[in-house]
């Protein structure tokens, strides 16, 4: 019996397998055009138009130290492979997390309808989990009123950047919107924010990796193991709707 991790995690080193190895091979095995032969040039111009396209070409390789980490960082930590960490309950039973979940979305706030929902999504995953109320909060960070008070929500704030609001250090759009909002919010040092963008959602499958992740940050914060506990980031997936809208631009 074979589970579907494995599956998934063998499918995905066979895909960067043919992938990366139909490149080397292609590249090994085929003899480079002379790209020069590609254009009619005179004479006395033959000389720097081969010099510019070698230079050209040769550009191509400043690509290659990301291309090279990027390489090794997919086979070690692939995102095929999940990291098992205990279910919500008993991670809230045993970790006694003292801090608190700020899940913050940016926006312009150009788009009401959408971010609206989204909260709502959120509200409704987070009421879903067995986290006390008193340990999540979603706010809004925003350049343009979304009114949503209206939500009659204890658990939803506005963040509502000022029009005249001018950050210490120039930042703009959203880097000003989310300064605004470390500035006014009621979080502490200690509490963890969820950064989110105005179309991103989750369900409680994150919530519980988000929880597990802050109480082994907070507890070696607490043994004093570290003095700030680590960030973190997870795989954004797209087109991941119940009924996409459009399913071309969603696969494309």
């Amino acid at each position: 019996f074979i589970s579907y991790e494995w599956v998934r995690i063998v499918a995905y080193y066979l895909l960067m397998l043919v992938s990366v190895g139909g490149y080397v091979a292609l590249s090994v095995s085929t003899s480079y055009i002379d790209w020069t032969g590609l254009f009619s040039f005179e004479n006395e111009n033959a000389f720097i138009a081969e010099l510019s396209i070698n230079i050209v070409k040769c550009c191509f390789f400043l690509a290659s130290p990301a291309l090279l980490f990027g390489f090794v960082g997919h086979l070690i930590w692939s995102p095929a492979r999940r990291v098992k960490v205990p279910s919500l309950e008993e991670s809230v039973a045993t970790s006694d997390l003292r801090a608190r979940l700020f899940f913050r979305i940016v926006t312009r706030g150009k788009n009401p309808d959408l971010v609206r929902d989204n909260v709502v999504k959120a509200t409704t995953v987070l009421r879903k989990t067995c986290l006390p109320e008193w340990q999540w909060k979603v706010e809004v960070a925003t350049d343009n009123p979304l009114d949503l008070d209206e939500m009659n929500d204890s658990q939803v704030y506005e963040l509502l950047t000022p029009s005249d609001y001018v950050c210490p250090k120039g930042g703009k759009y959203k880097a000003r919107a989310l300064h605004h909002a470390v500035m006014i919010s009621t979080a502490r040092e200690e509490d963890w924010v969820i950064h989110l963008d105005e179309e991103s959602s989750f369900d409680v499958e994150t919530v519980k990796y988000i929880y597990a992740h802050c109480a082994k940050e907070e507890t070696s914060v607490l043994r004093g193991q570290k003095e700030w506990g680590n960030i973190g980031q997870g795989v954004i997936k797209y087109g991941c709707h119940e009924h996409p809208p459009n399913y071309l631009t969603t696969l494309a």
